[in-house]
């Protein structure tokens, strides 16, 4: 049986034989009360992506990449969902299969298209913006890897209001 010795000098309550946590007031943790502190801890945590999303109001859908080889550049393309009443600014994308990330947008000039890469992209309150081919998108560079059509990757897109938000796109061709 553990015996309980109360310290005069400090005035603190230990288990003799050291075993134990004890809560506010000095009564240890039941064995019922433990289990159930932890899986509603867990429970909370599970959330916590969701609730971020839901909170910042950037969702991402509709998210795929160009199979592409090795060496080679590929793009990403997706459609950002901004459901908050502010604005948000994506600023950055990475892709840990890729050397290079960057915002781009295509345009025409003297009847001549091009890419160039862009500083950011604001996305207004309630609205959507799509990132399709001949338009904006994430230009992927020297990959690292290739880029197979039915495989996903990650790519992480930074906002200024929303934080970071990986997306898992799907490669196609």
């Amino acid at each position: 049986m553990t015996t309980i010795r109360r310290r005069q000098e400090t005035g603190d309550v230990r288990r003799q034989n050291g075993g134990g946590k004890r809560q506010a007031g000095g009564r240890p943790w039941s064995r019922r009360a433990f289990p159930l502190a932890v899986l509603v801890t867990i429970s909370v945590c599970s959330l916590l992506p969701a609730v971020s999303v839901a909170r910042t109001g950037i969702q991402i859908k509709n998210a795929f990449v160009r199979a592409a080889a090795h060496g080679m550049s590929s793009a990403a393309y997706f459609t950002v969902m901004n459901t908050s009443t502010a604005p948000d600014t994506l600023y950055k994308a990475e892709a840990s299969f890729a050397g290079m990330s960057q915002l781009h947008e295509t345009y025409t000039e003297n009847g001549m298209v091009g890419m160039r890469g862009i500083r950011h992209i604001i996305i207004p309150a309630r609205s959507r913006f799509e990132f399709r081919p001949g338009d904006y998108h994430v230009m992927l560079m020297n990959l690292k890897r290739d880029l197979k059509p039915g495989e996903k990757v990650d790519l992480k897109l930074f906002f200024r209001r929303g934080g970071v938000v990986t997306v898992r796109a799907v490669v196609r061709k």
